[in-house]
């Protein structure tokens, strides 16, 4: 998380998998994954990592917490893409 803070962005991605790969049902990697990729723009692969996290959280995350906006910002900037392809 704090390399991703601090633009680190390929450290903190290559230390975040290593997590999820040592750990397979730890949820918290794959929403921190989510973030760094949603910094880089890649709005398709931060929802999979944010859906992943909810897949694998023991408790569903109560309204508030941070990935439900994650979530609706990646779908909205994909969305925006989509449109905009359409129109072009």
């Amino acid at each position: 998380m704090v390399l991703g803070a601090q633009g680190q962005k390929p450290q903190a991605e290559a230390h975040l998998l290593l997590a999820a790969r040592r750990a397979p049902g730890w949820a918290e990697p794959h929403l921190e994954l989510a973030r760094v990729k949603e910094l880089e723009g890649d709005a398709k692969a931060a929802l999979a990592e944010a859906k992943v996290f909810l897949r694998l959280s023991s408790r569903a995350p109560p309204p508030g917490h941070p990935v439900h906006a994650l979530v609706q910002r990646c779908e909205e900037v994909l969305r925006t893409r989509a449109q905009a392809s359409v129109v072009q």
